[in-house]
């Protein structure tokens, strides 16, 4: 009888070590595993991190080159006389109101830039906002009001979506942005 006991003993004992080595290769594993989603998680924020950075880089390089070409077109059509025409009640010259489509179909991108979701330079938004709102209206009010609402939609949806309570007169001081 004491054969069969050390029998029984030895199965038990070679099957108790058999759990504890699956058990041990089981929390291993779990170990292995935790580790390995955090290290994901972590992978995952930085690249998200990365990501955000090139478009917000991105949007910055646009919009230094947007930039660039609305000063030459501002140049061109000389702001400041534009608006003195306005407050005076002089009506412009058609190289002058050429010169408006001219600036206004630039202002179209950036109207339409600056409506998307995925934009964030808010902060261009603002600084563009004011000059662009003024030359849309001026040319509301000084040229053929249905073509300018009809050829510049994107400028009509961003002054009613951005701007819907506030009035631009063309009697304000002119800008320089």
């Amino acid at each position: 009888m004491s054969d069969d006991r050390e029998a029984i003993d030895k199965r038990r004992s070679r099957r108790d070590l058999a759990t504890l080595v699956a058990l041990c290769g089981l929390l291993v594993t779990l170990g292995f595993n935790t580790y390995g989603v955090f290290s994901s998680r972590d992978a995952a924020r930085a690249q998200a991190d990365a990501a955000e950075r090139t478009s917000l880089e991105s949007q910055i390089g646009t919009l230094t080159s947007i930039s660039s070409y609305l000063q030459q077109v501002d140049v061109g059509l000389d702001t400041a006389r534009v608006f003195e025409a306005c407050a005076d009640g002089s009506s412009l010259s058609s190289r002058g109101e050429e010169r408006v489509v001219a600036a206004l179909t630039s202002y179209e991108y950036l109207a339409w830039l600056f409506r998307q979701p995925s934009w964030k330079l808010e902060d261009a938004n603002r600084y563009w906002r004011r000059k662009m709102m003024r030359l849309f209206d001026l040319a509301l009010q000084r040229l053929d009001p249905d073509a300018i609402t009809r050829d510049f939609t994107e400028l009509a949806r961003y002054k009613q979506a951005d701007n819907p309570d506030l009035e631009y007169l063309c009697k304000q001081a002119p800008l320089t942005p």
